[in-house]
């Protein structure tokens, strides 16, 4: 295979991959809307978020 196909040949497969991303991509959007996994994760990023805040406030107070 010349430089020249294998560039073009690479090129193909990057935007096939890029194409392949998007949906997958999607398909999990739409897939956490359908099983709250969207709301699970607001969820536990505020209680982490909390916790981290707790831990940094206990700390800084001598």
């Amino acid at each position: 295979m010349e430089q020249g196909d294998l560039q073009k040949h690479i090129d193909t497969l990057l935007q096939e991959l890029g194409h392949q991303q998007r949906s997958i991509m999607t398909d999990l959007h739409y897939l956490s809307q359908a099983d709250g996994a969207g709301d699970w994760r607001e969820k536990e990023a505020k209680d982490l978020s909390d916790l981290v805040q707790n831990r940094i406030t206990y700390l800084q107070v001598p």
